[in-house]
């Protein structure tokens, strides 16, 4: 684009972030968004969820955790996504008690997980023997009109078959 005399826009920076983000290069995305900053581009909600998604398929929470904070710098507010990435990144670390309170704060910000989110983190908590957290948000799951698909299921009952415990009515 340089070449060309064109100037990256936000719509540029955000696709090529969430690309490399998409198939796990953080590095490559973090040097986009300090290119765009450097270009006088002002990060956007959708630039954040991008970074700390891809930093979170890594196993990189902490730093997840640090791009979070930053979004009251510019103003913003973690949505639907943020939560998600971050629900997504302890999953990847089996970290379902961190993942459950995650999905707590996702609740009571308002927001609401969308079917991966919910079969992600129903996969871990029953992988870590947490059936009671399980069907807490697989009820949560089925409020929301989400229904677990049979592979859900299946992962369930490997961990335990006390995850049949869930009410189907």
């Amino acid at each position: 684009m340089k070449a060309l005399n064109l100037a990256p826009t936000i719509v540029t920076y955000n696709t090529l972030i969430s690309g490399y983000s998409q198939v796990g290069k953080s590095e490559m995305s973090n040097r986009l968004y300090e290119d765009m900053l450097k270009n006088g581009v002002k990060a956007d909600i959708l630039t954040y969820n991008a970074l700390i998604l891809g930093l979170c398929k890594e196993g990189k929470t902490k730093k997840a955790a640090y791009l979070v904070k930053e979004l009251d710098k510019d103003n913003l507010v973690p949505n639907a996504s943020t939560f998600s990435a971050l629900i997504s990144g302890q999953c990847v670390r089996k970290n379902s008690d961190r993942a459950f309170q995650l999905y707590k704060t996702m609740i009571r910000s308002g927001f609401h997980p969308n079917e991966n989110t919910y079969g992600m983190l129903i996969s871990t908590l029953c992988k870590n023997e947490d059936f009671d957290g399980a069907v807490q948000v697989l009820n949560d799951m089925m409020i929301d009109q989400w229904f677990p698909t049979l592979v859900l299921c299946l992962s369930c009952t490997r961990g335990s078959a006390n995850v049949l415990k869930i009410n189907w009515q």
